[in-house]
């Protein structure tokens, strides 16, 4: 299964990435644009969770962090692949953060 974050969208718009023109106009040919007022979201994301596993899929270009459980409890993470272009900056893979076990 793939979980694909649409992260062009967010990349292109976001002046502050260094992504070529050229890739801007192929993946957003349109040049659809974006709410001004919000951040750029992060792909999958729990809060507070407790007993989570997460297993056999591939993770791909998220706006921003791809994998991030925060303050959660007892998480397995397993055969999980996380794809994100190099030239984008902030697409971290898996971001635990103040979580244990």
């Amino acid at each position: 299964s793939i979980i694909d974050g649409v992260g062009w969208k967010w990349w292109c718009w976001s002046r502050s990435m260094p992504i070529p023109q050229s890739y801007c106009n192929a993946f957003n040919p349109s040049n659809a644009s974006l709410p001004q007022d919000i951040m750029r979201p992060k792909l999958i994301e729990f809060y507070n969770t407790s007993n989570i596993i997460l297993q056999g899929f591939t993770a791909q270009n998220s706006p921003n962090w791809n994998i991030h459980p925060f303050a959660c409890q007892d998480i397995i993470i397993r055969n999980v692949t996380v794809l994100a272009p190099r030239e984008v900056g902030n697409t971290d893979g898996i971001n635990p953060d103040s979580c244990t076990n």
